[in-house]
């Protein structure tokens, strides 16, 4: 039963799989600022072409907001698709954590609290190096 709630779950490691998604995020949002960034400078580049003033009837913000409506729509898809491919790397990942810090516990508990030896604090580094990444 504890394995078919596993594995039904979208988000495992908040960890990995929300830095993963904020990183997503991040990049749509740079694209989207070059997105405007690029067709403002374009449309600067044709008023200067036509060495008319800019009158203001073409609104830029009228081709630009349909590109960026119809990309936050699709952007919610994609972070609920990068959760769900990454649930294969995160269950791997959650174990191995949970794996080392048993085995950290138990060897302190076995060499006790006040004497812990190089072993185990060569173990909890490995444990929070892969926390970390």
């Amino acid at each position: 039963m504890k394995d078919s709630i596993c594995k039904n779950r979208l988000l495992v490691d908040w960890k990995f799989q929300g830095a993963l998604c904020l990183r997503i995020s991040f990049y749509w949002l740079l694209c989207q600022t070059t997105l405007v960034a690029t067709m403002l400078g374009f449309l600067a580049l044709e008023a200067q072409a036509d060495l008319q003033p800019y009158d203001g009837t073409a609104s830029p913000w009228r081709f630009i907001m349909p590109a960026i409506v119809g990309s936050s729509v699709f952007l919610p898809l994609v972070l609920l698709d990068n959760l769900r491919m990454s649930n294969r790397i995160a269950r791997s990942l959650s174990r191995f954590r949970n794996t080392l810090n048993q085995l950290c516990e138990r060897q302190q508990d076995e060499s006790g609290v006040s004497q812990a030896t190089g072993k185990v604090d060569e173990i909890k580094d490995v444990s929070k190096s892969v926390v970390s990444q």
